[in-house]
């Protein structure tokens, strides 16, 4: 868990990098932010790997299977045709062996079957909220809640520019990386007093004209729950299914790792004044 946000963290330390010597227009920081997304939707919805219950359940399966092997068909007049009484004696013998055998093992079957219904419920109550809880913290931080940002994830966040670090990387943001509310933000939000570029990220976060009531100033955030259902909603664009394996969690986070080494999209000035692609 504390690899991610370090790698989260270096991300913003990417991007504000590229800030610092390129001009942002609208939309350029949709790449980044729909990556971002994904990191947000595997931590919201992380996959869980259940214990792995084939083996025991291969055992009981075997256990009903030899039970069910017991059971075998009684021949018409079988002791009746037997020559001799001890013959039957021993059948007798025999069969009541088999029948406390055959009780043994439903006894022994349905001891198995509570086990793995017992594994099940604690892979249910257990190991996953634990997890659950660690990505939460992932996108909320350590005691954070959506219904109180200011007091959670965004506790402690003044300043955007102490905050995100920053342009040239003059100094490093004090709070970008620590989860990712505050990385959204960093990354969408714009001032509040109107300056900067309207939907960089592709949908308007901040008051977009001069004096608004949401946005971010020198002092903090204005309107954080009105921003962050409108980066929630931003996000509902790039969603896609839930990630049903530790394994396509990887994969989302290793594309957000190539994202790291290649730089991203951005524009830049020449030094004739013209826009570059980079």
């Amino acid at each position: 868990m504390a690899c991610l946000m370090n790698w989260i963290a270096a991300f913003f330390i990417v991007v504000v990098f590229v800030r610092g010597q390129v001009e942002v227009a609208k939309d350029d920081n949709i790449e980044p932010f729909s990556l971002l997304c994904r990191i947000y939707n595997v931590a919201k919805n992380p996959p869980i790997n259940y214990v792995d219950l084939e083996e025991p359940s291969e055992i009981v399966k075997e256990i009903d299977a030899l039970n069910t092997s017991l059971v075998e068909p009684k021949l018409p007049n079988e002791t009746e045709q037997m020559g001799n009484s001890w013959e039957a004696k021993l059948t007798s013998a025999v069969t009541k062996e088999t029948v406390v055998t055959q009780l043994s093992l439903n006894q022994i079957t349905q001891r198995a079957q509570k086990i793995l219904e017992d594994i099940r419920k604690i892979n249910v109550t257990k190991e996953i909220e634990k997890v659950k809880d660690e990505f939460h913290k992932v996108i909320f931080g350590e005691d954070g809640n959506e219904s109180n940002l200011d007091q959670g994830a965004l506790k402690g966040v003044d300043g955007r520019a102490g905050a995100c670090g920053n342009n040239g990387l003059s100094s490093k943001g004090t709070s970008a990386g620590k989860n990712l509310v505050v990385d959204f933000f960093c990354l969408c939000v714009q001032r509040q007093d109107g300056e900067g570029i309207n939907q960089v990220c592709g949908f308007y976060a901040g008051s977009g004209y001069k004096n608004g009531q949401l946005g971010w100033n020198d002092t903090g955030l204005m309107g954080s729950s009105t921003m962050w259902a409108s980066i929630k909603g931003g996000c509902g664009k790039h969603m896609q299914q839930n990630p049903k394996s530790t394994a396509e969690a990887r994969h989302i986070l290793d594309q957000f790792l190539n994202h790291l080494r290649t730089g991203g999209v951005y524009r830049s000035v020449g030094g004739d004044g013209k826009t570059v692609e980079g």
